[in-house]
């Protein structure tokens, strides 16, 4: 006779019971930080080997999983098991199943951590490793479009090098993204929640370096980024927030600007504007002053948030 719970097709062939049949007693199933469960069941006398049967959330009958000796009493299911409730039976090959063992795994978490920056172009995310996830949707809108759609079908898998220097986790990388266009972007595991929103806008110029000289009114301006735009300019305004105000007579080269004729001893206050066919974007504001009795070069670094560091005390 069938010694499966169910009977269902699709078990392994069934087993005749011996004269004096006997049944795994003890059983336990639990669940694993990495979503794999591990069972385990108390010694019968006189087994020969047992088997390892498994029916997952949505399936109609159990299935054969494994043999092991019988002086092994516990067992991993090495699946990373989706959400739901799954059950599993131990059975002595030559004795009756053990009542069916219901384990129930939760939603794999959310991702947490997505950061979003311009990289060469392109909008590179990453975001932290989740237990047991086999692999992550990425979504994506723009602010022209009506929701978010996937740009890559298949899921993004994790790297399995660790020792990666500067992205250790999961990470993809969005190519070809029009430039000064707010894009949206978040991330959940296969079977997951979601992530956190992120936003970036691709093109954005960036600060790196000032230079004042002794005697001179011009300030040297160096920026970074993305070296397609149809034009970059360099903006001027006596407050934070402006209003600011294209400047005569500056000087463009390849990533630098020479901006002359600027008031001595008096903040101001910079920003770039780059054009790009598909829109308009613009840098963070950074403050310069220019002091009248400045003796020495002086050269500034920009940080990400527009902070200038400058060499020494007196720039």
């Amino acid at each position: 006779m069938a010694l499966y719970p169910n009977g269902a097709q699709g078990a392994s062939p069934p087993l005749a019971a011996s004269a004096d049949p006997v049944q795994p007693l003890a059983v336990t199933a639990a669940p694993t930080p990495a979503r794999n469960v591990t069972l385990s069941w108390g010694a019968m006398a006189g087994a020969n080997s047992y088997q390892v049967h498994r029916k997952l959330a949505g399936q109609a009958a159990f299935q054969f999983l494994a043999v092991v000796g019988n002086a092994t009493t516990t067992w991993t299911d090495g699946t990373v098991l989706p959400p739901g409730q799954h059950q599993y039976f131990v059975q002595a090959a030559n004795g009756l199943p053990s009542a069916p063992m219901t384990v129930t795994l939760p939603p794999v978490a959310a991702p947490a951590n997505l950061t979003v920056q311009d990289f060469l172009g392109a909008a590179r995310l990453t975001w932290d490793r989740v237990p047991g996830a086999t692999g992550y949707h990425v979504f994506r809108m723009l602010l022209s479009e009506p929701g978010f759609s996937r740009p890559t079908t298949d899921p993004v898998i994790a790297l399995t090098n660790t020792a990666t220097q500067f992205f250790p986790g999961p990470q993809y990388t969005d190519q070809h993204m029009p430039k000064a266009q707010q894009v949206r972007y978040y991330v959940q595991a296969v079977d997951g929640a979601p992530s956190a929103l992120v936003t970036v806008v691709i093109g954005i110029p960036r600060w790196s370096q000032i230079r004042k000289f002794p005697g001179s009114n011009s300030i040297y301006m160096n920026w970074s980024g993305d070296a397609s735009p149809t034009s970059v300019q360099v903006l001027r305004a006596g407050t934070p927030t402006g209003p600011f105000m294209f400047i005569p007579g500056v000087d463009y080269f390849n990533g630098e600007a020479h901006v002359h004729g600027n008031t001595l001893d008096v903040v101001q206050y910079f920003k770039l504007q780059a054009t790009y066919p598909t829109g308009m974007t613009e840098s963070v504001v950074i403050q310069v002053m220019i002091k009248s009795g400045q003796k020495e070069t002086c050269f500034g670094s920009v940080n990400a948030r527009g902070a200038v560091t400058w060499q020494n005390y007196e720039c």
